[in-house]
């Protein structure tokens, strides 16, 4: 065995006794001088506190190609649905809408009402989505890839 390896395997079981942040950090920078003594060449980034985590992902994405209501276009169906969703992804739009009791809005206003919500859910639409109804099926509303 080396000379080198024996001092890491030493060097890592005193610290591995007394695991904390520190000794991790020391126990890194004692392998990365080991292996610029092996190979010569000087490591260029170090990791010292664990794998890389990867960046988090935007909720909203899990929206991509979900449909949220098809199979009905009474707004009492499906104006319920839009606003439940809405609610997981932007709870203070939602709050406006909440309170809504749908059977009781007159036609004439109801357009307006559904354009408004409809406006409300493009906003949490995944980037480069949109959404509305399905291409093949106007009956199906969810979230849908822009063209």
């Amino acid at each position: 065995m080396s000379e080198n390896k024996q001092v890491f395997i030493e060097a890592a079981s005193r610290l591995c006794l007394n695991l904390t942040q520190e000794n991790l950090e020391q126990l890194g920078n004692l392998a990365v001088g080991i292996f610029e003594g092996v190979s010569g060449e000087p490591e260029t980034e170090t990791i010292v506190n664990g794998p890389e985590e990867a960046p988090a992902q935007d909720p909203k994405e899990e929206l991509r190609g979900k449909s949220i209501s098809s199979g009905s276009l009474l707004a009492s169906d499906i104006l319920p649905k839009f606003i439940g969703t809405l609610k997981k992804y932007n709870p203070e739009e939602a709050k406006v809408y909440e309170q809504i009791d749908f059977n009781s809005i007159p036609d004439d206003k109801l357009g307006d009402l559904t354009e408004e919500i409809f406006k409300s859910m493009d906003t949490i639409a995944p980037e480069g989505c949109y959404f509305g109804a399905h291409e093949g099926d106007g009956a199906d509303f969810g979230f849908w890839p822009a063209d």
